[in-house]
């Protein structure tokens, strides 16, 4: 009697059970379907290596998802921004997030930077500047127009996006050697002659820009950054000034200019004659402004 009480007692008939959650899972066809609806201008192809990066986006790297779902309400609209001007395909915004994880700040072991991961020879090419007192790489706007620049020239070297896009990772010249070697400028079929690294990138970003579009269905949430961080207005400065000197005019925590100006070495933003982008947030101002537009300021309104 004492044992039967005391399993009636470890588990009460009225106790509820855990449901243990599952991943929504769906047929090759289906995912195929809305691959097919985002009406890419790329050759894709729903392989194994494609399904396999879905997978982990929407389990193990489910966290890191999320977040960087989040992110591109940051970073996105710089290149809605500019892209309105050059008129690239939009699904190559996700090459941020393969590049960098929406982090500005980081590098590579090789020494490039930034959101697009720019080489500095290659950002110094299309006239960012790297120096002392700035690292333009790490300006969402700047380096995104530099970006979007490299990536028409990819374009118009190979006219075709998936051997542009595999360029911006390995290289014009090792695409132009896998396009001799096998006899084609389709990239399916010369895949074997590109890097390891090459050939999952344009896979990872079919993945990306499926689950960008489709993150919903995996019971994914984005983890939206504070306002502060999401409304801002891109400024021009031109003349000598320092983010403090910003912060004390304008009302604005100091440190969220810091977040949203990761270029500005020291929080210095030197003189240019073609002007330098500050980024600062429409809410937790003086004057707040409704609309994000480029605006022009000199030392003395600063």
């Amino acid at each position: 009697m004492f044992i039967a009480f005391f399993l009636f007692a470890a588990e009460p008939p009225f106790a509820k059970k855990k449901k243990s959650y599952k991943i929504p899972s769906y047929s090759s066809n289906i995912i195929l379907d809305r691959i097919c609806d985002l009406d890419m201008q790329m050759d894709f192809r729903l392989n194994g290596k494609v399904k396999a990066h879905i997978l982990e986006y929407t389990t193990r790297g489910k966290k890191g998802t999320e977040k960087i779902l989040g992110l591109t309400t940051r970073y996105f609209p710089a290149f809605e921004y500019y892209n309105d001007h050059y008129n690239l395909p939009k699904e190559l915004k996700s090459l941020m997030i393969i590049e960098s994880g929406l982090n500005p700040m980081v590098s590579s072991p090789t020494g490039a930077r930034g959101l697009w991961q720019l080489m500095p020879a290659t950002a110094r090419s299309y006239g960012l500047q790297i120096n002392d007192y700035v690292d333009e790489r790490c300006d969402p706007y700047k380096s995104t127009e530099a970006a979007l620049k490299h990536l028409g020239v990819l374009f118009d070297q190979f006219g075709d996006w998936t051997l542009a896009i595999s360029a911006y990772n390995c290289g014009s010249t090792r695409v132009r050697a896998a396009i001799k070697k096998g006899k084609s400028k389709n990239f399916w079929k010369i895949k074997k002659h590109l890097p390891k690294q090459t050939q999952d990138y344009v896979q990872k970003f079919i993945a990306v820009n499926y689950l960008v579009n489709y993150y919903m269905f995996y019971d994914l949430r984005p983890q939206y950054p504070d306002y502060t961080y999401q409304i801002t207005e891109p400024t021009v400065v031109f003349s000598y000034t320092k983010l403090s000197r910003i912060s004390q005019k304008q009302g604005i925590d100091l440190e969220v200019l810091y977040e949203l100006n990761p270029s500005y070495v020291n929080g210095i933003v030197p003189p240019n004659e073609n002007g330098n982008i500050v980024l600062l947030p429409v809410l937790g101002r003086k004057e707040e402004k409704q609309t994000a537009s480029l605006l022009h300021f000199d030392k003395d309104q600063l």
